[in-house]
């Protein structure tokens, strides 16, 4: 774990107020417990977490934690709990307090997001897939 990153994500969860802190300190808790080999970083002004490339963070809301797996539009169908709303690739689950953990299939969704996160990157397969741009492709059709 990098020292740096660790100390600007403590000093990230310690602004949180109380009611976020927990859910924070519990998803922090169990992403090291659930993935060793994981590596905390501090990206975007937030704890994020890679494990295979980008794998997940955590983001604070109004009274609330977030939970954000980068390939959670890939895991809808296994944890319908996740939310997509208008992202291209992530989805999130909402903790409001710390035993939306065991309510929310928390740890199972760490699992199965980091087992999908390696194999993806072992297959090559991108986040997002790239979208053509016919108008810039010259096409002798006859």
């Amino acid at each position: 774990m990098n020292f740096t990153a660790s100390h600007k994500v403590n000093d990230y969860i310690d602004a949180l107020t109380q009611n976020e802190q927990s859910p924070a300190h519990t998803i922090r808790k169990l992403l090291f417990a659930t993935v060793p080999q994981i590596e905390e970083r501090f990206s975007f002004r937030l704890p994020f977490y890679h494990h295979y490339g980008m794998f997940c963070y955590i983001h604070a809301g109004r009274e609330c934690i977030n939970f954000c797996v980068c390939r959670g539009k890939d895991l809808l169908e296994l944890f319908p709990q996740l939310e997509q709303k208008a992202r291209a690739s992530i989805a999130s689950v909402t903790l409001y307090q710390m035993s939306d953990t065991s309510k929310l299939e928390v740890p199972a969704l760490i699992t199965a997001a980091a087992e999908w996160n390696k194999e993806a990157a072992l297959r090559k397969i991108p986040i997002l897939k790239r979208k053509i741009n016919y108008s810039k492709i010259n096409l002798c059709l006859y």
